[in-house]
This record gives structure tokens, C-alpha cells and sequence, in this order.
């Protein structure tokens, strides 16, 4: 049976083929509004395997902070390609200069990814963020060199990049620029979206009180 993983916040998919799709979460530790990454999954779905240090329960779910550049591994069967429905807002389009280099991309997250992944708006908000959908039969197990998650099959993974600082839209947006080979300028910000299906998610890190409410400046992006 397949599962799910949310990319809520930034986090850009880098493809060089359809057989080479990476998820890239610029690193805003250091940003102004600071971002942080993390796993959020329903606390029903952990299993007792689990060791990630500063784990946290609230509103049902549990929260993995990620609070050092991390290379996630997900499990999959392997024989599926990504393909993409309702394409991303792409960075080009914003500055036509832009490009990726994955050895020099300052990211927090960096996983390769297969499946189907979509984008929508996030529920509530005119957010986009992206949905994607991975073949495999058996539990679960995130890997990093922070610690493994272990979780029943069918969960449903959200893996975020938010602030807590609704302010200063456009500084967030710019935050991919840590991801550009060379100096990028990202200021004019995305356009705005008015063709993606609406979310009907009620995953937890949707909840307004356990993530900020994110806007189209925080959006999920595609690159390259």
C-alpha cells in the first residue's frame, strides 16, 4: 500500500530527469524570519523503534525537529518515476538566472524522491504545498544520521520548513536563494497561483496553533 508525504513551507524539487527527482529545504536557521525544519507525524502512527533526539507531542501529533543539515531516506519500491500534477511555481520564473547546484545548495533537508507528487493549496491558506505519493507494502522507517522514525504503513509524513513570523512575506520567499549556484535575487516574489486544487488534508500540521499559517511566500517552488 502506498503513503504519503507532505512538503509543507519551503522546499523546492530539484529534477535533472524523471528518474532523478531531490526535494531541496533551504536552510533558514540563520534567515530573518528564521525557518525550521521538521517531521511531523499522528503520535498513533509512531512505533516504539523510534530514536530522534527533542522529539515532541502536541495536538495528536509528533513533532521531529530537524536542527542540522540532514539527508532524509524514505523507503520505496524503486520502480516508480516522479511524475508531477499541477506544475510548481517554478524559481526561473522569478529570477531567470537561477540555478541549482545540489553540491553547493545550503538545504537543511536533501532526499531524493519517487512517486507522484502533486501540489495543491493547503487547507485554509493560499499556500501551495505538495503531496506525494510513494509505493511500498511494509512499516516505515526514516533514516538520517540524527536518528530513525519508525512508523506504521499508510502514515501519512509531513515533512515542513516554516516560521513561527508571519511578517515580512517576501523575506521568506528569498530564502531560497541559499539554494542558487551563484547570487540570486528572488525579491519580486512569486506571481500568484489560481489554478491548483484546494486541500481537504487534515493532517495535524495543518492545525494553526502547532505551525504558523503560511502564505504564498512560503510556497513550494520547482527548479531546473
Amino acid at each position: 500500500m502506498p503513503y504519503k508525504v507532505l512538503f509543507a513551507g519551503l522546499a523546492c524539487f530539484h529534477a535533472t530527469s524523471a528518474n532523478d527527482v531531490m526535494a531541496l529545504l533551504p536552510d533558514g536557521r540563520h534567515s530573518s524570519p528564521q525557518h525550521l525544519a521538521s517531521i511531523v507525524v499522528r503520535t498513533r502512527d509512531v512505533l516504539p523503534l523510534t530514536l530522534w533526539p527533542g522529539a515532541f507531542t502536541r495536538y495528536d501529533a509528533t513533532v521531529f525537529p530537524i536542527t542540522q543539515p540532514a539527508t532524509l531516506r524514505l523507503p520505496s519500491s524503486g520502480t516508480a518515476v516522479v511524475r508531477t500534477e499541477h506544475l510548481l511555481p517554478y524559481l526561473q520564473d522569478v529570477d531567470p538566472t537561477f540555478e541549482i547546484d545540489r553540491t553547493q545548495a545550503k538545504t537543511i533537508v536533501c532526499m531524493q524522491i519517487w512517486g507522484t507528487l502533486t501540489s495543491l493549496f493547503a487547507p485554509r491558506i493560499e499556500a501551495i504545498y505538495s503531496e506525494l505519493v510513494t509505493e511500498w507494502d511494509d512499516d516505515i522507517n526514516i533514516t538520517s544520521h540524527l536518528g530513525t522514525i519508525a512508523l506504521a504503513s499508510r502514515t501519512e509524513i509531513a515533512i515542513a520548513n516554516v516560521s513561527n513570523d508571519p511578517s515580512n512575506e517576501i523575506n521568506h520567499f528569498r530564502i531560497y536563494e541559499e539554494l542558487a549556484r551563484v547570487p540570486a535575487n528572488l525579491s519580486r516574489g512569486p506571481r500568484p497561483m489560481d489554478d491548483r486544487p484546494q486541500s481537504t488534508s487534515i493532517h495535524p500540521i495543518f492545525h494553526p496553533d502547532l505551525i504558523a499559517k503560511i502564505t504564498l511566500y512560503c510556497s513550494n517552488t520547482g527548479c531546473c
